[in-house]
């Protein structure tokens, strides 16, 4: 059995190869085997560590973000605080997060993971320019 599976996850690398995509272990093929999404950002958070929330879908629509305003896809500009499905979205963000916020007011600075850190500037967005 062993043998058959090296050889199998093997195959998979050659046909992986085949597409110029580089993996170093046979561990790696058969952990891409059971993925369905893959992601990537080549931006921000290779080079600066930092992620940022831009758009939000939401039963109210697609809800755009930039520098610190929100907004509807369409452009209406809208206040999240008064919307009590997108307060609640970003008081669950931040109630699940591990990250640690320190300071208040202007200066704050949140430490933790990328994904987590973008989600509590979403929330402190309503009330600042980051």
């Amino acid at each position: 059995m062993p043998t058959i599976a090296t050889t199998t996850l093997a195959l998979g690398m050659e046909e992986v190869r085949k597409h110029h995509i580089l993996m170093r272990g046979l561990n790696a093929v058969e952990a891409l085997g059971s993925v369905q999404t893959i992601c990537l950002d080549k931006t921000g958070t290779l080079t600066q560590n930092k992620m940022v929330v831009t758009e939000l879908r939401s039963a109210i629509g697609i809800v755009c973000l930039k520098n610190g305003q929100f907004s509807l896809l369409g452009g209406d500009s809208l206040d999240p605080n008064e919307i009590e499905e997108l307060r609640r979205l970003m008081e669950v963000c931040v109630l699940c997060s591990e990250s640690q916020v320190n300071g208040n007011g202007d200066e704050v600075e949140v430490n933790g993971s990328s994904t987590e850190n973008a989600l509590i500037y979403l929330a402190i967005a309503p009330r600042s320019t980051f």
